[in-house]
C-alpha cells in the first residue's frame, strides 16, 4: 500500500484538533492502520506525531515483511521490545500529550493469529516509565473515528480482500450437497483462500480466512454473536448459511451467503427474494450525512411488509477495515451517521424454524448518494 499524503495529513489534523502531540500504538490493527504493515506476532509499534513522519518499529525477525509498509520511517530492533521502544521514544523526543490504546477490549488478530501480543497494563506501565514527563490520554475513540473514513488505497485493499473472499465462497458453494458435513464445506473454503491468498493477484502478501457453516437447525442460530461449524450432515431442503471472514494484509472482508442443500422450498425462495430486496433498499438509502438508523429502517420496512419483521434480528451492519467489526454500527437506536468513503456491512437476515436461518451480507462503500457493494460473489440461492 502506498503512502497517501491526504491520509497522513488528516491524521495529523485530528491529532492537533484533539490536543494530542503523539500516538503510540501496538495493537496489530492500529499498527496496520498507521503504517501499512500487518504484524506477524504483535511486537511492532507505530509512533504517530502530530508533526513529522510516522515511525514503524518492528522486530528483526519480521524485517523481511516490512518492505511493503508505507510508513516513511521504518526502524528494526533486535532486543527486548519495550526497551527498544523506549529508546526510540527518547530518540524521537516524544513528549507533551501522548495518546495510547486504552480501551480496546476486542482486537483484530495478527498474521499468525495464534498468540497475539496486545496492549495490556504492562504497556501502560511502560509508557509511564518511558515518558515520565508526558500526559497520557486514552485515544481509543479518536483512533476509531480516524479509521471510519477509507482512503483510495484502503478501498482497493478491501476490494482485493472481497475478491479473495469470493474465491473461497465459490469453493464452498460447489461443495454444498446432501450428506456433506458443515465442516467439509468450511474446510474447502478456507483451503482455497489459504492456497490462493498468499501472493493473490500479485498484490497480497499474507491472507487468512475463517469460515463458519451452519445448516438446517444449526442455521437458525446464526443471529447469535458467534457462529460455529459442526460435523452435522446436510439434509435435503436444509438452509446452509456460511459466514466468511477473510483478511488480506490486515484489511478484512466479511461476507455471508445462504444456499439450500437439495431443493429449496417455496418459502425459502420467498424469504431469499425478500432479503435481497431489503438489502437493496438499505444500500439505496445510504448517503453522505445519512443517519444509520434510516438505513436500518429501510431494510426493516421491506422485510416487515413481506410479513417477516418479527424474524429479523435487531442488527443490520457494522463498519469494517483493519478490524472485522468496528464503528459505525447500523441498527435500531444507533446514533452513528454515515459519510462518504465509509465501508460497512449490510446484512439483513431472517431466522424462522420452518426455513432455518437465512442471511445475505455484502460490504458496501458509501457514496455521496447511495452505496456500492464491493462484494463480487453472486447472490443466487
Amino acid at each position: 500500500m502506498r503512502l497517501e499524503t491526504e491520509k497522513v495529513e488528516r491524521i495529523r489534523g485530528m491529532l492537533r484538533e484533539n490536543g494530542i502531540d503523539y500516538l503510540v500504538c501496538r495493537n496489530s490493527e492500529n499498527v496496520t492502520y498507521f503504517s501499512g504493515y500487518w504484524p506477524i506476532r504483535g511486537w511492532s509499534f507505530s509512533i504517530v506525531p502530530a508533526e513529522g513522519d510516522i515511525v514503524l518499529l518492528a522486530p528483526d525477525y519480521e524485517a523481511e515483511f516490512t518492505e511493503k509498509a508505507w510508513a516513511p520511517d521504518i526502524r528494526i530492533y533486535d532486543g527486548e521490545p519495550y526497551e527498544e521502544a523506549g529508546k526510540t521514544l527518547k530518540e524521537m523526543g516524544v513528549s507533551g500529550t501522548v495518546g495510547y490504546e486504552g480501551s480496546f477490549e476486542t482486537i483484530a488478530g495478527n498474521v499468525i493469529g495464534v498468540e497475539n501480543a496486545h496492549v495490556g497494563f504492562q504497556h501502560l506501565e511502560f509508557l509511564n516509565d518511558a515518558l515520565s514527563g508526558a500526559e497520557l490520554v486514552d485515544a481509543t475513540d479518536l483512533i476509531l473515528e480516524m479509521r471510519k473514513v477509507k482512503t483510495p488505497a484502503e478501498i482497493e485493499a478491501m476490494r482485493l480482500a472481497a475478491d479473495l473472499c469470493s474465491e473461497g465462497l465459490e469453493a464452498a458453494y460447489n461443495k454444498v450437497d446432501v450428506d456433506v458435513r458443515e465442516t467439509e464445506v468450511a474446510a474447502a473454503c478456507e483451503k482455497t483462500i489459504y492456497e490462493e491468498g498468499f501472493g493473490y493477484k500479485g498484490r497480497a502478501q499474507h491472507a487468512r480466512a475463517f469460515a463458519f457453516v451452519m445448516s438446517g437447525p444449526q442455521s437458525y442460530k446464526a443471529p447469535r454473536p458467534y457462529n460455529i461449524c459442526s460435523p452435522r450432515r446436510m439434509k435435503d431442503g436444509d438452509a446452509v448459511l456460511i459466514e466468511l471472514n477473510t483478511c488480506v494484509d490486515g484489511y478484512w472482508c466479511d461476507l455471508t451467503r445462504t444456499w439450500v442443500a437439495g431443493t429449496p422450498s417455496e418459502e425459502q425462495k420467498e424469504v431469499w427474494d425478500l432479503l435481497l430486496a431489503g438489502e437493496r433498499a438499505a444500500i439505496d438509502a445510504i448517503g453522505d450525512g445519512v443517519d444509520s438508523i434510516e438505513v436500518d429502517s429501510a431494510a426493516r420496512e421491506v422485510i416487515g411488509r413481506g410479513g417477516y419483521g418479527e424474524y429479523f434480528p435487531a442488527f443490520l451492519g457494522h463498519g469494517i477495515g483493519v478490524a472485522c467489526h468496528e464503528p459505525p454500527f447500523i441498527k435500531p437506536g444507533s446514533e452513528d451517521v454515515l459519510h462518504r468513503n465509509y465501508l460497512h456491512s449490510v446484512e439483513p437476515g431472517i431466522s424462522k424454524r420452518s426455513i432455518g436461518g437465512m442471511r445475505i451480507e455484502d460490504i458496501v462503500l458509501d457514496l455521496e448518494t447511495g452505496g456500492e457493494s464491493i462484494s463480487t460473489f453472486h447472490r443466487d440461492l
